[in-house]
């Protein structure tokens, strides 16, 4: 058969099944057939799986990169920043932009974020924030991408004349670099009940709410100790969110399947298909033939030294990670987008270009059931 290149002797995941001793068949791009001992003519690429687990690329919803608004620039700003593609100011800048964010992403198993583009308080016009993002991205992205839009104005100009066009469908200050929402629960209970709500199916899907900012610099953590509010900083001061697009796959592969805490299957229900369903990426998110090609192939298990995290370890912009002197049991070997490896044994070796955006569609998994499963009410 003709392939471009062919995964051998892999452990398929899907959200549903597993399939041992699979190959997979690429071309152009797409996954065109998956069995075993699949027949492949002479000078297409092969790559020896090993046995080792092979899932869905991740797809990571929730994500914050290249945003220009106080937490990030220090000032506060009510009109967007037009960029016209062109980080400002960048030795001012303390969180991650799209080359840095995405480069760390494929690095860690992600093959699609979907990032927000925010309209400030006092923007006239959506459609110019949007346009300016995808400057912004052009070019600059390592990993295909989608936006969600935050909209803070909606005039009766926005409303009547832009959603169309969008076509919208309905103790020690150490602890700043763990300020994010909802705040991180420290008892293992309250971790118990979350491992115990993404395996019954309380949470639909796993983000990582990549919201970085550096600690080490006066416009970033540092901005809760302003105004001399020493040794604890002031709360109100800290900019919120947390670094994590890297880590979440291989953290949630880690720590839920290779713990027995969630099965392989369940793994890719909430890092990959649910992500890819629930927002509209129809190509992305599961192995299948049409899919697109956005691979994650792991380390064979007894292959692979456990190792514990340091912040220069990872590809983000960002001077720490909350993740520090976790134990990882396995990581990414290779990480393929559209049927190309752009992340293999610890480098990224994708080009900064290659990534793509993604229009999204209606939303593929069922509605809101009307049926509510306790007395709690949002």
């Amino acid at each position: 058969m003709d392939f471009d290149l062919v995964i051998r002797n892999g452990t398929v995941v899907t959200a549903s099944d597993i399939w041992e001793s699979c190959d997979i068949g690429i071309k152009d791009g797409t996954i065109v057939a998956i069995g075993p001992s699949l027949p492949v003519a002479p000078g297409a690429q092969e790559i020896d799986a090993e046995g080792a687990f092979i899932t869905p690329g991740g797809v990571d919803a929730h994500v914050h990169l290249s945003q220009f608004y106080e937490a990030t620039v220090g000032v506060d700003i009510d009109h967007s920043i037009i960029t016209n593609g062109v980080v400002p100011n960048p030795e001012n800048f303390v969180g991650d932009t799209f080359i840095t964010g995405t480069r760390s992403a494929v690095a860690g198993g992600t093959t699609t974020v979907i990032m927000f583009a925010s309209q400030m308080k006092k923007d006239e016009s959506i459609i110019t924030v949007i346009e300016d993002y995808h400057k912004l991205t052009k070019d600059q992205s390592y990993c295909d991408y989608a936006f969600h839009v935050i909209i803070t104005n909606p005039t009766p100009q926005i409303v009547e004349n832009e959603f169309p066009w969008m076509d919208i469908y309905p103790g020690d200050f150490e602890g700043a670099k763990c300020v994010c929402s909802p705040p991180i629960r420290e008892d293992k209970s309250n971790q118990d009940s979350m491992w115990a709500g993404v395996k019954n199916g309380t949470f639909t899907i796993v983000s990582s709410e990549h919201s970085p900012t550096k600690f080490n610099h006066p416009n970033g953590k540092q901005r809760g100790l302003k105004d001399g509010n020493l040794p604890y900083g002031k709360f109100r001061l800290i900019p919120n969110g947390l670094p994590g697009v890297k880590t979440r796959v291989p953290l949630l592969f880690s720590g839920g399947v290779l713990s027995g805490r969630i099965s392989p299957q369940k793994f890719v229900e909430v890092t990959s298909t649910n992500p890819a369903k629930l927002y509209g990426l129809k190509k992305k998110g599961s192995i299948a033939p049409g899919f697109d090609a956005d691979l994650v192939i792991w380390y064979p298990q007894t292959k692979f030294q456990s190792f514990n995290l340091t912040n220069e370890m990872l590809h983000h912009a960002v001077d720490y990670t909350p993740f520090e002197g976790i134990e990882f049991k396995n990581w990414p070997r290779y990480t393929i987008i559209r049927g190309k490896v752009v992340f293999s044994h610890g480098e990224v070796v994708g080009e900064m270009e290659y990534g793509q955006y993604i229009w999204r569609q209606k939303s593929l998994l069922p509605g809101p059931r009307d049926v509510w499963l306790s007395e709690w009410r949002p």
